[in-house]
């Protein structure tokens, strides 16, 4: 086992050359996500987005998005209310539309499947979404 508290290089070097790949890939993770929580953004793709009527004329818009391959992270979920319409949305929902390049309005889910965005801190809010190079840069 790497002692991550008091590595050295040459401990380090010795140990990806030689120890199990999936202890290998364990620390590789583990690096990641502390540097991802550095720079705290991370590149998504939406998989697939599925549209529920709810109450009181309100629809639930739930958005299916897989990480980047060398993200390391979870898929995430992202779940958005507005009017049947598309009139009444949030600003989060536009945020997370303008962060997947849709400038104009979006008439059919099928435009965002496929698109590709950022987000940090778990997208709960508007400033939480971005174009995908700010997780790439």
């Amino acid at each position: 086992m790497l002692d991550l508290k008091h590595p050295n290089l040459g401990t380090v070097l010795a140990y990806c050359t030689l120890g199990p790949a999936d202890e290998i890939a364990r620390v590789e993770r583990a690096a990641h996500n502390r540097m991802r929580k550095e720079s705290g953004w991370t590149g998504w793709r939406v998989a697939e987005v599925g549209i529920e009527d709810e109450e009181d004329d309100l629809v639930r818009m739930s958005v299916r998005c897989e990480p980047m391959p060398n993200a390391y992270a979870e898929p995430l979920d992202l779940i958005f209310l507005m009017d049947a319409l598309g009139r009444r949305r949030s600003p989060r929902l536009d945020a997370f539309l303008h962060a997947c390049g849709i400038r104009e309005r979006c008439d059919d889910t099928r435009e965002i499947q496929g698109r590709f965005f950022a987000t940090r801190n778990g997208a709960a809010a508007v400033s939480d979404f971005a174009p995908l190079d700010r997780a790439l840069s």
